[in-house]
């Protein structure tokens, strides 16, 4: 059945196109001012006895065109600028992403084959290069570069939180430009206290609340202390991915916070495809680095027998 509303509303739309063509557009900008310095001079003319009011009434109504024409182009122009802006921002971040993930990936292979080689020729397993409590402040910072790509001020807060146990979390990363540590910092906390964290609360269900995007408003309502105050007045933007093993099993949690007057994304669709992009790709990255560390750490005890 035929819509009228959608109807009309698919006829403005082909209107705007039109009238947004390179053609239309400078013949209306051009057209318009000339017809109202017609009617003006017409209206001072020895002409304009008996026709005054119409030629007021023709000059207002042209007026009014002129100005919703020069509305309009103004916010198509602003849009368009806006568009491209946030094009850039998207490539720019693209290309952090890519060239660190691959260093990231260099680095881990470097220090793969020397812990392959101490197994081999030593028969000893060093932990401490792979685990991932080592290289979380690394990944922090290597997230707040690709995501202050989409904020100038860049006033953001990266943490990593991790697992300890089945009830038990802990904040084992972080990084902002001042690094000034959260006071949960290192800190063991229960995941099914009453008044938890967000965080907490995302691993007690365990990953099903996925990906969160959360601005102003929705950010205040769920961010609440320890002690049932909001003490987050700051915080203007959320994002967050969770780290789920195989299982689906929720084994960390990556946050980003864009404080007082940063922000990441101008709606919240941006702000979701940020989290979706970028964060999804470091919550992958992270679990293959704890998945590595489990194997490493379970390497068989009759490690001298590789030798042969």
């Amino acid at each position: 059945m035929y819509n009228r509303r959608e109807g009309k509303i698919n006829k403005v739309e082909r209107l705007e196109k039109w009238i947004n063509k390179p053609i239309p557009k400078n013949l209306l900008l051009t057209f318009i001012p000339a017809l109202l310095t017609f009617f003006i001079a017409w209206y001072f003319s020895p002409f304009s006895k008996g026709v005054s009011t119409l030629l007021i009434i023709a000059i207002l109504a042209i007026l009014t065109i002129q100005g919703i024409c020069i509305l309009h182009y103004t916010r198509v122009e602003v849009n368009k600028n806006r568009a491209m802006d946030e094009l850039r921002r998207q490539n720019t971040a693209f290309r952090k992403a890519d060239r660190i993930i691959r260093s990231l990936f260099q680095t881990d292979a470097h220090i793969l084959t020397e812990v392959a080689s101490d197994i081999v020729e030593k028969g000893t397993v060093n932990l401490a290069p792979v685990s991932i409590s080592t290289c979380c402040g690394d990944l922090c910072k290597a997230i707040y570069d690709v995501v202050s790509s989409f904020d100038a001020s860049s006033n953001l807060e990266v943490t990593y939180v991790a697992r300890i146990d089945d009830d038990h979390i802990m904040t084992i990363g972080y990084y902002n430009t001042t690094n000034e540590y959260p006071t949960v910092f290192e800190k063991k906390r229960k995941i099914d206290e009453t008044k938890a964290f967000f965080d907490a609360q995302q691993f007690r269900h365990n990953g099903d609340m996925g990906i969160q995007a959360l601005s102003e408003e929705a950010l205040h309502s769920r961010f609440v202390s320890s002690l049932g105050e909001n003490k987050y007045d700051k915080y203007k933007q959320y994002i967050s991915a969770p780290v789920l093993c195989a299982k689906n099993k929720m084994i960390g949690l990556i946050q980003v916070v864009a404080n007082n007057d940063s922000r990441l994304a101008l709606d919240d669709d941006q702000l979701r495809n940020i989290a979706d992009t970028y964060l999804n790709t470091f919550a992958n990255l992270i679990l293959l680095k704890s998945k590595t560390e489990k194997v490493i750490s379970a390497t068989p005890q009759n490690i001298p027998a590789l030798k042969g």
